[in-house]
Formats: C-alpha cells, structure tokens, sequence
C-alpha cells in the first residue's frame, strides 16, 4: 500500500525534489555538455529564449539528419571493419 503511494506521489510530481530529478538524469548531463559544447547550449538558450517553441522542427530535423549520419557511420564501420575516420584518410588521405 505505500508503495502505491510512493509511485502515484512520484507520478504526480509530489515529493519529489530538485535534486532527486537531477540525480534521476544521471550522466546525461554530461554526455550532452560535452556533445553540445558551450556555444551550441549558449545559441540553443538563446534561440528558446527568444523564439520559444517556433523552432523546434530544427531541434526535430537534426535528431534525424543526426541518426542517418551515425546509422551510415556504423554500417561502413561494419561493412569496411574499420572507422569512418580511417577510411576516409585512405581515400582522401589526411
């Protein structure tokens, strides 16, 4: 029976606190700080401050260019058995 509680508190967002939700995210703020860079998260701020949710089809339209590119990354990884990177050096060179 508490634990019913718990889960409908935690579902509603009641007893939950700021550090508990940031704990929740765990690495990920890492991963994306070290993903986006300062200047990407200062022009992304920026852009949501000033622009709200109008340009959230650009924030749509790079996850999926962005899945396409690692999606062909990888399959060349498998396909050559190496890394994009060093195949494109024996291509192009460095």
């Amino acid at each position: 029976m508490a634990d019913l509680k718990k889960e409908q508190q935690i579902s509603s967002g009641k007893g939950l606190s700021l550090k508990r939700m940031i704990s929740a995210l765990g690495p990920a703020w890492i991963i994306s700080a070290v993903a986006a860079g300062p200047g990407t998260t200062l022009s992304v701020a920026k852009a949501g401050g000033t622009y709200g949710y109008d340009f959230l089809w650009v924030v749509v339209l790079s996850v999926v260019l962005a899945f396409v590119c690692q999606y062909m990354a990888a399959k060349t990884a498998l396909i050559g058995g190496r890394g994009i990177v060093s195949i494109v050096q024996d291509k192009w060179g460095t």
